[in-house]
């Protein structure tokens, strides 16, 4: 079983990075190297299996395939008629039979060990779902198209399901079903809201005037910068005040048309500056006044935010946005929980930062 799985993987990490078979065979007939993926060639073997590709009706069929499975295939698609009648090359070719056919049978076993470990898999995640306590409390017309979806995984990839999956206790299986529910109505969300349908010259029109009006007020040079448009999804910007990233701002766009600046966002998360298509900059610096200014009483100075708060909002907002890479179902739950106590955390680095400001 120990050496099952060593081969098992060593396949696996070959498939993951290997080139096309005729090229590696033409390395040995060169004399460039003398095995192909472990396995020893002479020239005129390599030759062989040249020729095999490029004259038999299989070879010119499957001569694409990964190595490993043509060296397998090929001496049951008529190799032999290839190797010639040198007795030095058919001692060789019995040889390399051999191997062939022992490395079919131990793929053949690892396959079965594989398929065999993923039905014990689903049997755990079938009475998980459906016979604990807390299985039968979930949503069981959900429930039976997430099993029916595992059910498609386990038989298209059993290694990757396997690898994937067998270590899944009930209370995984539940929590990956839960976790799974929210995404999807989180989806469900994001498909069915209002579309955006600003064009990104319209956005950056409504970000210039924004900067344009920081400066006016605050007798600085605004500028924009890190613009970013997914067109029918929506927008973002930052502004610089003399230079100083994100200083000015960090601004985002609504469907509606609301350029809202997100970095002040914990005092006022409905920071309104300005909406696409506004002319009049008198009414947006009327608005950031609205927004960036504290009265305690009628003497009280203008408050702006600091920088130090700006830079922790800044960081929030790309938490916030943050995705997992790779694939979706490995670590998301372990991602989203670790995203969701840096978000707590930075809230509250915001709230002391803004203290004594």
């Amino acid at each position: 079983m120990k050496n099952l799985k060593r081969i098992d993987e060593a396949v696996g990490s070959l498939e993951e990075r290997r080139v096309a078979a005729d090229r590696l065979l033409k390395d040995v007939v060169k004399g460039s190297t003398s095995a192909v993926e472990g396995i020893k060639l002479s020239k005129e073997m390599a030759q062989a299996f040249l020729d095999w590709q490029r004259m038999s009706t299989y070879g010119k069929k499957f001569g694409k395939l990964p190595f490993n499975m043509l060296f397998t295939a090929a001496f049951n698609w008529g190799l032999d008629r290839y190797i010639g009648k040198d007795k030095k090359i058919k001692d060789e070719y019995k040889e390399l039979k051999a191997k062939a056919k022992e490395m079919s049978k131990l793929q053949k076993e690892s396959e079965d060990l594989n398929e065999s470990t993923a039905k014990n898999v689903l049997k755990d995640a079938i009475n998980a779902l459906t016979k604990t306590f807390a299985g039968k409390k979930l949503d069981k017309a959900y429930v039976k198209d997430y099993l029916e979806s595992m059910e498609r995984m386990a038989k298209k990839s059993p290694r990757e399901f396997v690898k994937d999956y067998m270590n899944f206790s009930n209370d995984d299986w539940i929590e990956d079903v839960e976790y799974n529910m929210a995404n999807e109505k989180v989806n469900e969300r994001r498909r069915s809201r209002e579309p955006f349908t600003f064009t990104a010259k319209e956005v950056q029109d409504a970000a210039d005037l924004v900067a344009k009006a920081i400066s006016k007020l605050d007798k600085v040079k605004a500028e924009v910068h890190d613009m970013e448009y997914a067109e029918g999804e929506g927008a973002s910007f930052e502004i610089s005040m003399d230079g100083e990233k994100y200083d000015g701002g960090s601004y985002d766009v609504r469907p509606t048309g609301e350029v809202v600046n997100v970095a002040i966002g914990n005092s006022f998360p409905n920071a309104i500056y300005a909406k696409i298509g506004d002319k009049n900059i008198n009414q947006i610096m009327k608005n950031i006044k609205k927004f960036e200014s504290v009265e305690v009483n009628e003497a009280a100075p203008r408050m702006k935010t600091s920088k130090e708060t700006e830079e922790l909002e800044r960081i929030k907002k790309l938490v916030v946005n943050a995705r997992k890479g790779g694939m979706g179902n490995r670590y998301g739950k372990e991602f989203d929980k670790a995203k969701n106590k840096a978000v707590v955390a930075l809230d509250n680095m915001i709230s002391y930062s803004k203290i004594g400001s």
